[in-house]
């Protein structure tokens, strides 16, 4: 027993080396996982703000979508309303050399008549 007395300060020197060696690679995991964290952090940052961004984004494509839809409404009904006034223009058109053709064609039968009379007389 007075042999193991005399090894046991060895053994606890060699015991609080290696807590002292274990002690500093703590330390080194303790700042390792500090940098860890403020990775982390900044990672955190950069999501923050790309969420921001793509909310963002989809704000304005949203905005974007609806001008577009307002326009083309827009452009839908002026083009109902030339449709429509062409085709007014048309019937009135229509309607109007019909009344020509008819004033001509009275015209040309009194033309007619004068040139007959004309000629038996």
């Amino acid at each position: 027993m007075a042999e193991q007395d005399k090894e046991l300060p060895l053994v606890v020197a060699e015991i609080l080396i290696e807590m002292h060696g274990m002690n500093d690679r703590l330390k080194g995991v303790e700042n390792h996982l500090v940098v860890v964290e403020n990775r982390l952090a900044s990672v955190e940052e950069v999501l923050v703000q790309v969420v921001t961004n793509i909310q963002q984004l989809t704000t304005v494509t949203k905005e974007a979508a609806e001008s577009a839809d307002r326009r083309q409404d827009i452009a839908n009904r002026n083009f109902q309303l030339l449709q429509e006034a062409g085709q007014r223009d048309r019937e009135l058109l229509t309607s109007a050399l019909q009344s020509a053709i008819t004033v001509i064609g009275r015209r040309f039968d009194n033309l007619e008549n004068r040139l007959e009379r004309l000629e038996t007389k």
